[in-house]
């Protein structure tokens, strides 16, 4: 199912959003993972995964987020449409600081959530694909 901005044909797929977090994860994780061992530190997979999860949640906590430095195709309709009519308080005139601050909370509020890409690992931990065996009729 594909998400329209209104006013835009263009717009992501699930399957692309879905894609674009799991990258996200996938960086955060293999970058501490790397600062790790760049330390000394071995951790097993599963402690990875929950350390990343947990400094992740933590500077959320804080205020800040982790997005991409380039904005993607939803960040930049998410910024085109903030100011329409009905996105907006029904004010005639809006200061330009006030209009810079939608729109970079609308970017925000569109970018890639790294919720995803974890909870597909996490799925992926608990459900792992079971090796196929025996031939294609099944014997």
């Amino acid at each position: 199912m594909k998400q329209n901005h209104p006013g835009t044909k263009r717009a992501l797929s699930d399957d692309a959003r879905l894609m674009l977090g799991v990258g996200l994860w996938g960086m955060v994780k293999n970058a501490l993972a790397a600062g790790l061992a760049d330390r000394g530190v071995k951790l097993p997979d599963e402690e990875v995964r929950l350390v990343t999860r947990f400094m992740l949640e933590h500077l959320e906590a804080k205020g800040q987020r982790i997005v991409p430095v380039k904005a993607t195709l939803d960040m930049h309709e998410a910024m085109r449409v903030a100011l329409d009519e009905g996105k907006r308080m029904s004010l005639k005139w809006v200061q330009a600081k006030t209009k810079q601050r939608w729109r970079y909370q609308a970017a925000l509020d569109a970018a890639p959530d790294w919720r995803l890409g974890y909870q597909q690992e996490t799925e992926r931990t608990l459900n792992p694909a079971k090796p196929e065996t025996g031939s294609l009729t099944g014997a």
